[in-house]
């Protein structure tokens, strides 16, 4: 059988729905992640960075509690230009207890 354009390897897929339901999968994605970490005592932290000006992500990380602890400036650089950087965390221990 033949694989379609969207089967090939390093080929985008584009979800049903549009980017509402792409949004929608990587908050779910977010959210599993934490649940996994938060039923493992050993993790502290989850750390990450992300383009200051990709709000949409940085909007999801503070809706699921990720605070801003610094930011890098110029730090990344894509399509010809530096971007600032944030750098973001969310203390498992505060969802352990709000579970």
């Amino acid at each position: 059988m033949a694989k379609s354009k969207s089967d090939a390897p390093g080929k985008s897929v584009k979800a049903a729905g549009g980017w509402g339901a792409l949004k929608s999968v990587g908050r779910q994605l977010m959210e599993a992640a934490i649940r996994w970490a938060s039923r493992h005592r050993r993790i502290r932290r989850i750390e990450l960075d992300v383009a200051v000006e990709n709000e949409g992500a940085v909007a999801l990380y503070k809706s699921l509690g990720f605070e801003i602890e610094g930011r890098a400036v110029q730090a990344l650089y894509k399509q010809g230009r530096y971007m600032d950087r944030y750098d973001m965390a969310l203390l498992v221990d505060r969802v352990r207890r709000e579970s």
